[in-house]
């Protein structure tokens, strides 16, 4: 049996199908849209890392990872960004969650210095399962005395109140404020 490869053109496109944006705002007509964190540019790796030094770990299933990846790689700043790859069995069961302050100590020990902000970015999966990041996050600055981020990759709220783009800009401008009202003059 010949399998062809699926593909449609621009010109295939159902010119009735609702405008893609943010916001309600149009972003064109009728398109294919995806936020993919390979694709470069101003994604959710290279906004993290416009704290100098700072350190990112993607927390995610192995594709999600390897996306983000590519995309550190791409912009020249794979030194600076872990991966702690988890399962199927880690999401049923939440176990991931337990792994993170073990990897965090071990990127730690590894780092030639101390970074002046650990990014911690989850996936869409976790977001679905309202995994606590935010939590973890606080529990991880008080136990190293450094500022730990919480951020997201969830390409699937593109078109919601707050996008990926949106979300890591959310999370970089509460680092700098917590930074600011906790510097002694």
């Amino acid at each position: 049996m010949k399998k062809e490869l699926y593909h449609l053109t621009i010109a295939n496109l159902d010119p009735a199908a609702p405008e893609l944006g943010t916001k309600g705002k149009v972003v064109s007509g009728p398109c294919l849209h995806y936020s993919a964190p390979s694709a470069g540019g101003w994604g959710i790796v290279r906004t993290a890392m416009l704290v100098p030094e700072s350190v990112l770990l993607f927390v995610a299933p192995h594709g999600c990872g390897r996306h983000g990846s590519v995309s550190s790689v791409q912009l020249g700043l794979r030194s600076r960004i872990r991966y702690m790859d988890i399962t199927e069995e880690d999401l049923v069961l939440g176990s991931h969650m337990d792994r993170i302050p073990a990897v965090v100590e071990d990127i730690l020990s590894c780092l030639p210095k101390r970074p002046p902000a650990f990014f911690i970015c989850a996936s869409c999966i976790d977001d679905l399962l309202a995994s606590d990041y935010k939590n973890l996050c606080h529990r991880l600055t008080e136990r190293y005395g450094l500022p730990f981020v919480d951020c997201h990759m969830n390409p699937i709220t593109a078109n919601s109140s707050m996008p990926p783009a949106l979300n890591i800009q959310r999370s970089l401008y509460d680092f700098l404020c917590q930074e600011k009202n906790t510097r002694v003059p």
